[in-house]
């Protein structure tokens, strides 16, 4: 980004790398006012009013350099930035201002207020919130949902959620073992990537269901006895049957 006015000529460039946001200046003085240019005030803040007060941060640039990169930066933050000169006379007047937005990073927080309703034998409902908003560091997109087997050495399979219009975000995990203990865990994602995984949480599918009844067949009858059969569906687990006979 280049901006000119008839004393600045400067330029932008932001980066991240070691999970750190900054931008760095360049800038050429048009006008030294006749002197040798002594040294440079990059101010910064982060909203447009015209002041320029106590919650503007500040950069000392020595001697002639025309050069400074402002680190520690927010995600997704617009910050107002302009120089001011100085020679052996004093202060020039401030430059335009220029505006830069910096980018998204993945979430540094973790969803929130997790739990888990088993729904069924094979099947469970996780429900939670999005990250604190000022570890979001930019949109979320959705969100990934891992469970395994609890007390085992697998690795998590993760389920994709799209974010939904509400707070409260929530999805069904289904297809698992009866009667099993599940480790959950939730991360959400934006632009830049994924966040960390929220507190490990445990659920517990429901028994199999009860069986069905037995099918029921007469083979004869005669004036004293009754010859029948029956037919019991497979179930994983049966509890109990009751067999009842009336003569």
């Amino acid at each position: 980004m280049l901006t000119k006015d008839s004393r600045f000529s400067f330029e932008c460039h932001s980066d991240e790398r070691d999970q750190q946001i900054f931008f760095t200046l360049h800038w050429d003085v048009l006008d030294n006012g006749n002197s040798h240019i002594t040294g440079s005030i990059v101010q910064y803040q982060t909203h447009s009013d015209t002041e320029w007060n106590g919650q503007t941060s500040q950069l000392i640039v020595s001697s002639a350099e025309t050069t400074a990169t402002l680190r520690g930066l927010t995600p997704v933050t617009t910050y107002f930035v302009r120089i001011i000169a100085e020679n052996s006379l004093g202060k020039s007047r401030p430059s335009e201002v220029l505006d830069v937005t910096t980018e998204e990073e993945a979430p540094s927080g973790s969803p929130t207020e997790v739990h888990v309703h088993s729904t069924g034998a094979q099947s469970m409902k996780v429900m939670w919130k999005p990250p604190p908003e000022e570890t979001r560091n930019g949109i979320i997109k959705g969100y990934y949902v891992g469970y395994k087997m609890s007390a085992t050495e697998e690795t998590y399979t993760f389920k994709q959620v799209e974010k939904s219009a509400s707070e409260q975000q929530s999805t069904y995990i289904t297809g698992l073992q009866p009667f099993t203990e599940y480790d959950i865990v939730i991360k959400a994602y934006n632009s830049a990537g994924s966040g960390p995984e929220s507190p490990q949480i445990m659920g517990k599918t429901l028994e199999t269901a009860p069986p069905t009844s037995p099918i029921v067949q007469v083979l004869r009858t005669t004036s004293s006895s009754i010859e029948f059969k029956w037919e019991k569906r497979r179930q994983r687990q049966i509890s109990y049957h009751r067999v009842h006979a009336t003569l």
